[in-house]
């Protein structure tokens, strides 16, 4: 563990306004991620990389019934995530249930699955409601784009 980089970069969230620019940072978190002591985010990371491609040509293809939304979704809860890692740089922890998702490296080492899975977990749990809430405006006419995406 000894060579992996100390993880000092801080996202610039302001400039963050469309998909395009979230999978922009995703593709730049990978390898920052995976060279550091975050290393186990990066598993995460890789994931909702895809996810999000898949999510946004979804958008551009008019898959959603309001791929507006679906795109301001998009971009406001990767900055949920983003702003988690921020916050990582600023304090030297994770916040709220980010923080066990990089915990196997520190103790007994855990299959990138479960990190994988302890990310998912922390941001559909721990992100997913407050951006809703922030960006959906009328819950009743969400329903069909909600299921579309699950």
């Amino acid at each position: 563990m000894s060579s992996l980089n100390q993880y000092k970069y801080h996202i610039k969230i302001e400039t963050i306004n469309s998909s395009e620019l979230v999978i922009a940072e995703l593709k730049k978190l990978n390898s920052l991620l995976a060279s550091s002591e975050l290393l186990q985010m990066a598993f995460f990371n890789r994931a909702y990389l895809i996810i999000t491609k898949r999510i946004n040509q979804a958008v551009n293809s008019d898959y959603f019934d309001n791929p507006k939304q679906m795109e301001e979704l998009e971009v406001a809860f990767a900055i949920r995530y983003f702003k988690a890692l921020n916050a990582y740089v600023i304090n030297g922890s994770l916040p709220g249930s980010w923080h066990k998702v990089n915990q196997g490296l520190f103790h007994k080492k855990h299959p990138a699955s479960l990190s994988l899975l302890l990310g998912a977990n922390a941001h559909i749990n721990f992100d997913l409601p407050p951006v809703i809430q922030q960006v959906v405006d009328k819950p009743l006419e969400f329903g069909n784009d909600y299921f579309k995406i699950n």
